[in-house]
């Protein structure tokens, strides 16, 4: 069974790891979900990078093709790697083609968006 989690950027500047897990408080989750001005709320795609680190939307990864954006795809019903050439790579293709060593997540695209340029 995929492992389903969440974590949410607060917009005044604070990364709040496994919000599905606060029930109390300003980070109640269901809160956050309903405050699209003050929390951008990111899934887990149930994969880990070659360090095993999480990779969430929003993560910046790079790999053997350059440095991306995890963004997920309504129209696929899927997650992709989107670099600034336009070019994306799904995630079904690291699996299919054995490059599943072959990325590393480096930053998230709210703490860090210089990483894209």
């Amino acid at each position: 069974m995929r492992d389903i989690r969440f974590r949410a950027w607060a917009k005044y500047g604070e990364m709040l790891p496994n919000v599905q897990n606060h029930i109390n408080g300003d980070w109640a989750f269901g809160h956050m979900l309903n405050k699209p001005d003050e929390f951008i709320i990111m899934q887990y795609i149930g994969r880990k990078d070659d360090n095993g680190v999480d990779i969430y939307e929003g993560d910046i990864v790079s790999d053997h093709v350059g440095i991306g954006i995890i963004k997920y795809s309504e129209i696929k019903a899927a997650y992709k790697v989107s670099y600034n050439d336009g070019f994306a790579k799904w995630f079904i293709d690291y699996m299919n083609k054995y490059e599943r060593n072959s990325i590393e997540v480096i930053g998230n695209i709210h703490e860090h968006p210089e990483l894209l340029k």
